[in-house]
């Protein structure tokens, strides 16, 4: 039977093609919207001495405009145990010749061993034109690889635990760009956080002397009882109870700390983390490019109607109906009267329930985890300075879906109304914590710009990825008629 080696060299083709009809269904692929033309191969490496050793791959995926995205895919040829191992996600298929089928690696143990030797830096791997290195933090001290486990159902980016009291988060969308996740990480580490586990070690793929892809990071594993969105939804369906209510002020109190501590004066190799004054420019970059997302992506929902169940469609002609409406929310106004004092900071860049462990302790505490941006932006638009009140907003708006999915899995009573008591739990907080009132005019007209921002953001991303889902950010859209996130 032909090893994997030989059939990369070999089945190339046959291999593409059934890449291309398994990536398109993956959770992390970030272009589903997008008419696929062809995938390829462009590097592979054996993650082991041995013949059939799983191979860390690099695929290229090219559109029909001629652009393209690079995906790291690691293979391996497997017996199945039984028919739920691996599950149908990491099923890729068979090939003629092959006894075996073909998956993704994730599913094997060997390759989650070589990957921490990998990340630990005790050995380097020639790929694509460049080299797989690892990188220890400072004072990490290496052992041997131990048994490990995958973490959760497919996300954005695919998690491994390990026995050593680490976890690794494996990136597959490769961007030849400085990552943001390890510069805050190391940055949070020095200011002092504590409720972000500390980075461990990063891999990373050198090459055509453009900027390291930071392809893996490790972190210190948190015993946790898992995240806050199964944590929200577990609470919800009866109804918020006082000790939820007081955990979400503490989440709120938690996230002002991280923006605190993205604050602090602290002299990094290579800077950029200092406060900058917010100004009416920067507003106006935010009006600007939500403009252009909101047109597109109302003509998209105006072409999705017949397609929609009667509910979600009545929602969806309320909300184009109403354009005019959002559009005169994005004019700027003759004077913007920002907060005082208001400053652009790094942030998060994508929080939500989501990112955040519920700790073990009782009362639980919250570890906030995941600073690589929002999935489809470009990591350097994640490395920009913003309003830290765009991650208050994305809390605002993942309680909103919350309360919608804790209605959709049982739960009674108005979902607009249970959000409503959530975000005032969260902003009593985590303005308690930052010292200024989220519903004085200035605070509150600003933040409103960034739910109406991250509203359209996720109509965009249900439409093209998850359409029964489209019903949650119209809601959202049509609740920012009243102010309801504002001023509740």
């Amino acid at each position: 039977m032909p090893d994997l080696s030989e059939l990369l060299e070999t089945e190339g083709s046959v291999l593409e093609r059934l890449l291309a009809d398994w990536i398109p269904q993956r959770r992390w692929y970030r272009s589903k919207a997008r008419t696929l033309a062809s995938v390829a191969l462009e590097a592979h490496a054996p993650l082991g001495p041995e013949s059939d050793a799983p191979r860390f791959c690099l695929v290229r995926t090219t559109f029909g405009d001629g652009s393209s995205e690079l995906y790291a895919v690691p293979l391996a040829l497997r017996e199945p145990v039984n028919a739920l191992d691996p599950p149908e996600a990491g099923r890729i298929g068979r090939i003629a010749g092959a006894e075996n089928l073909l998956c993704d690696a994730s599913w094997d143990p060997r390759f989650r061993r070589a990957l921490f030797e990998l990340l630990e830096g005790r050995k380097e791997i020639r790929w694509g034109g460049g080299i797989l290195r690892g990188t220890p933090v400072p004072g990490r001290r290496l052992g041997g690889a131990p048994s490990s486990r995958l973490l959760g159902a497919e996300q954005s980016n695919t998690s491994f635990a390990y026995a050593s009291g680490d976890f690794v988060k494996l990136y597959r969308r490769v961007e030849q760009e400085v990552n943001p996740e390890p510069e805050i990480l190391g940055f949070l580490r020095a200011a002092g956080w504590t409720h972000t586990p500390p980075l461990a070690c990063t891999l990373e793929w050198v090459a055509d002397g453009r900027p390291p892809a930071t392809l893996a990071v490790m972190q210190d594993l948190v015993e946790s009882r898992g995240d806050a969105w199964e944590h929200a939804l577990a609470n919800l369906r009866e109804g918020p109870s006082g000790a939820y209510l007081e955990w979400t002020r503490l989440l709120g109190t938690r996230v002002a700390g991280l923006h605190a501590a993205l604050r602090a004066p602290l002299d990094v190799p290579g800077g950029g983390f200092s406060p900058e004054p917010l100004t009416d420019g920067d507003v106006e970059d935010v009006r600007a490019g939500v403009r252009a997302q909101l047109g597109a992506v109302l003509e998209t929902l105006e072409s999705r109607l017949p397609a929609l169940d009667p509910g979600t469609a009545a929602s969806a002609r309320e909300v184009l109906r109403r354009r005019p409406f959002f559009e005169d929310r994005l004019r700027a106004p003759a004077h913007e009267n920002l907060p005082e004092g208001a400053v652009k900071t790094r942030t998060h860049g994508d929080l939500h329930l989501g990112q955040i462990l519920v700790g073990m302790q009782d009362p639980p505490d919250a570890w906030i985890l995941d600073f690589e941006g929002e999935p489809g932006r470009p990591l350097a638009e994640a490395r920009r300075k913003q309003s830290p009140l765009r991650d208050v907003a994305g809390m605002l708006r993942s309680f909103h879906y919350a309360a919608h999915a804790a209605r959709r899995s049982g739960s009674t009573g108005d979902a607009d109304a249970l959000a409503q008591t959530l975000g005032k739990a969260f902003r009593e907080g985590y303005a308690r914590a930052a010292g200024f009132d989220l519903n004085a005019e200035a605070h509150a007209r600003l933040l409103d710009l960034f739910i109406l921002e991250k509203a359209v953001y996720e109509l965009h991303y249900e439409l093209n990825n998850r359409p029964d889902w489209v019903e949650i950010p119209l809601r959202g859209l049509l609740n920012l008629l009243e102010d309801a996130h504002i001023k509740p």
